[in-house]
């Protein structure tokens, strides 16, 4: 109940957000206050993967360009800190250790005759689905880093235009 009523708020705020312009004032105001799940939500909208109309996606880059170096720098820095936290290698080890404990546990219970059959496949059914549920997190967060770099390297080509 308590994530539906988070789900619903977090999806208020982004269509409010989708409905406002894109300006150099919201861009500054969004990259300072947002949570780091409603900004990647906020930059896919602006920047999506499937592309968009040119005078959309040229306007969209030159708001980003506006930003003085000290927004660009914080920005850059907070793009640096979602990465981070976002970064796929941790759940790797977590997954293998699942897969790995469950089919030992599998392999060892299924030589001993006093377990029913059905206990071992239905404890196997949690095992995987436990790793589907670690694999899906693992996808989810590998499709939002792509968008965090794209905006990411944006920033950090306009800083440095700024700076020759």
């Amino acid at each position: 109940m308590i994530w539906n009523l988070f789900k619903q708020n977090r999806e208020a705020e982004i269509e409010k957000l989708k409905s406002e312009d894109f300006i150099k004032k919201n861009l500054k105001h969004n990259l300072a206050h947002m949570s780091s799940i409603t900004l990647i939500d906020y930059l896919k909208f602006h920047f999506p993967k499937d592309g968009q109309n040119y005078a959309t996606h040229r306007n969209n880059v030159q708001v980003v360009r506006s930003l003085d170096k000290v927004d660009l720098s914080a920005a850059i820095a907070k793009m640096t800190r979602i990465e981070q936290s976002r970064d796929q290698k941790r759940h790797y080890f977590f997954i293998g250790l699942l897969f790995t404990t469950s089919t030992t546990f599998a392999v060892i219970l299924s030589k001993n005759d006093s377990v029913p059959f059905e206990y071992l496949l239905v404890g196997y059914a949690i095992a995987v689905s436990l790793q589907m549920l670690f694999f899906s997190s693992v996808l989810r967060d590998s499709y939002d880093l792509s968008d965090i770099a794209h905006f990411k390297e944006l920033l950090i080509q306009a800083k440095a235009d700024k700076d020759s």
